[in-house]
């Protein structure tokens, strides 16, 4: 066994496309488990050697059959075996001395079951050790590559007639639940390109399929069921490479609750973690978490419609106003923007609609499809002519499943022409079998949930994914500059810390001699909003020295030239965050709590919606932990609360005065102690972002 994950990689090319398979254990009978994994090969038509591995014959499904796998002339690239458990360790150290590459078990019986499986998995994992082959398994339903006809399992999803290959891979620890993920990607039309199921993983993981899996060419997208990852290194280390790669991955794990990881503990023979871990682990991996085996699939089926397409911006047309404000909902929860549709667009549309339909993005034909059938058609073709529409998705209304029969081919013809694929959306439910078949064999995505549509239509995007790299965003807003938002804290009478613009070594040195170390050095980056996420804020830094060569770090991951923020280094006080947004529905909303750092750690804020006076300022904040190290906590000192209260009502009555203005975050505004004020140090603002025309 090698530790190292490109040898992995490499070694792991012979059990993903072998040269020859040896079935040991096999059976005459196709219908049995023993059977089935060589008239699948045969079925499959793969093009390698396969032989059997049985005393009791001399061929089996037209494979010529031998006694031992040492009797064969030359090792098999892998052996599958179909053994009882007992005879499985012998089995496996004689593919050792015949020199077999890879060995998969599909047997069960090892340590899920109990001290006498753990003692025969412990003998596999002997020869693991000792010998220069690869595992997989045991109590695993095996793998499937279908670019290489090669299908090595039992299971009855191989048996299916449309089979066909595609971008998406599935990785799996539990065999029945990988093979259920590849047969929902065939089903959808999507096609699966390979299956890897590692059951117990006394030697091969999760970790070591990803990596596998990630370098190659005809993978666009994994999904993984999980139910514990037990090196999480090697598992953060893979998901970095398929992110070099733009490879979305998204995983589901089972065992969260104590119910669930009681159960996982005798099918698995492991204990699993606590959950919030997981969820920590699968953040930093860039991993999306699904929420259930549908969400997956949803996840998978993005990928492989809509994902690496240089534009996803969405353009949408429903029928319904309704699901409007659904879909809306979701495209700003999922990070799915919409696209800006250019005036000649608008004035097309315009031209071909009714007053009483709703001209914009989205577009509200408002049932306009019962006495004009084609506008549907019209309509998606010209918001698909416009340059900044990735996609469409169209939501269908109650006769929704009759326009899809009626207008599907031609909606997969005006996808077709455009080179910008479709989903439709329905309400109340799916069309019949035969109209889902056909729609999604012409390449339209088919969802009976527009939350289901949104959601499929934003996999593989950064924040589909979980932590990737980079900035979020407000809700609908672009984001300003460091200038914009400190001229609105000026307006807000609220103080703050001196800083200067850079953009070159020679810059950092004059900004720190003007301000006077120690200083503060920040990422400016439109796309880094939270610095401390990127790693873009270093504090104290106590020298010109030490300021430039931060510079000259930033610069490698930023590139030349990259902008930076130097202030003066803010003393003592206590971090607080105040947000000041514009909520639908409810005008303007405050948000304050705990700041810097501990704000996510700790949960702590409060919201209240304007209009607000000083009293009831001071009423919420004292609810929260910040509020109490405000008024001397323990002891400590009283610091600036009415400082702060001032600082709130000046910035909720300047972004109140600022139309465009969606959002102001700072965070933190330090509280110094009382009588001396505060002082903002880092800002965020968010400028309202057109969405929609309207005449």
């Amino acid at each position: 066994m090698c530790d190292s994950l490109v040898t992995t990689r490499d070694a792991l090319t012979g059990l993903l496309e072998p040269r020859s398979v040896a079935v040991i254990g096999a059976s005459a009978d196709p219908m049995r488990i023993s059977g089935r994994p060589i008239a699948l090969l045969r079925q499959w038509r793969f093009a390698g050697e396969v032989f059997g591995v049985n005393p009791k014959y001399n061929q089996v499904g037209g494979a010529p059959c031998v006694a031992d796998v040492r009797d064969l002339e030359t090792p098999p690239d892998v052996a599958y075996v179909v053994l009882p458990a007992a005879a499985v360790p012998a089995a496996v150290r004689a593919c050792a001395a015949a020199g077999v590459g890879h060995v998969v078990i599909s047997t069960g019986g090892f340590s899920e079951t109990g001290e006498e499986g753990s003692r025969l998995e412990e003998e596999i994992k002997d020869v693991v050790r000792e010998h220069p082959l690869r595992v997989l398994g045991p109590n695993c339903e095996g793998v499937w590559n279908v670019h290489h006809r090669m299908p090595l399992t039992f299971g009855s999803a191989a048996m299916r007639e449309d089979i066909a290959p595609g971008p998406i891979a599935v990785v799996s620890q539990s065999g029945s639940v990988g093979a259920g993920l590849a047969q929902g990607c065939l089903s959808r039309g999507i096609g699966c390109g390979y299956l890897i199921t590692t059951g117990n993983e006394a030697d091969l993981t999760v970790s070591d399929a990803l990596e596998a899996l990630v370098d190659r060419e005809d993978v666009g997208g994994v999904v993984c069921f999980v139910e514990g990852i037990r090196d999480a290194d090697r598992f953060l280390a893979a998901c970095a490479r398929a992110r070099a790669a733009d490879i979305p991955i998204a995983v589901l794990r089972g065992g969260r609750s104590d119910a669930a990881r009681a159960a996982m503990q005798s099918h698995t023979g492991r204990l699993v973690g606590q959950d919030r871990f997981y969820d920590a682990l699968f953040r930093q991996a860039g991993a999306r978490r699904a929420r259930g085996l549908g969400d997956l699939l949803d996840f998978a089926e993005g990928v492989a419609r809509f994902g690496r397409r240089p534009n996803r911006d969405v353009a949408v047309v429903s029928l319904s106003g309704g699901a409007c404000a659904l879909i809306l909902d979701e495209c700003d929860a999922r990070g799915l923007s919409r696209a800006q549709l250019s005036e000649a667009t608008i004035r097309r549309l315009s031209e071909r609609l009714p007053s009483y339909a709703t001209i914009g993005n989205p577009v509200d034909l408002a049932g306009l499809t019962l006495n004009d059938p084609a506008a549907l058609l019209d309509t998606v073709e010209i918001v698909l002519e416009d340059a900044s529409t990735g996609c469409a998705l169209v939501q269908l209304a109650n006769r929704g499943a009759r326009d899809a029969d009626d207008h599907g081919a031609e909606l997969a013809v005006v996808a077709d022409r455009h080179g910008k694929p479709i989903a439709l959306s329905f309400i109340g439910g799916l069309p019949g079998d035969e109209v889902l078949r056909r729609l999604r064999r012409l390449g339209i995505g088919c969802f009976d949930d527009p939350a289901r549509a949104v959601a499929t239509l934003a996999a593989g995007l950064p924040s589909a994914r979980g932590a990737a790299p980079g900035a979020s965003r407000g809700p609908g807003g672009e984001s300003a500059s460091w200038h914009e938002g400190a001229r609105l804290l000026e307006r807000a009478r609220i103080p703050v810390a001196r800083t200067l613009h850079a953009s070159s070594a020679e810059g950092v040195a004059d900004s720190v001699g003007q301000i006077g170390a120690p200083v503060v050095v920040k990422l400016d980056s439109d796309t880094a909003l939270h610095r401390s996420d990127v790693r873009g804020v270093f504090v104290d830094v106590p020298t010109v020295d030490a300021a430039i060569a931060i510079y000259r770090d930033l610069e490698q991951t930023w590139g030349e030239g990259c902008r930076v923020l130097v202030q003066e280094m803010a003393r003592g006080g206590v971090e607080v965050l105040v947000s000041v947004r514009r909520e639908p529905d409810l005008g303007m909303g405050v948000v304050i709590g705990s700041g810097g750092v501990e704000t996510e750690l700790l949960d702590d804020v409060v919201a209240v919606i304007a209009p607000v006076d000083p009293t009831l300022l001071f009423d919420v904040i004292a609810e929260t932990k910040v509020g109490r190290r405000l008024a001397g906590y323990r002891g400590g000192p009283r610091h600036d609360g009415a400082a702060l209260v001032a600082a709130v009502v000046g910035l909720l009555e300047a972004v109140t005065e600022s139309p465009d203005v969606v959002e102001v975050e700072l965070n933190p505004l330090i509280v110094l102690e009382e009588g001396k004020g505060v002082c903002a140090v880092d800002i965020v603002l968010q400028r309202g972002r057109g969405g929609s025309h309207e005449r």
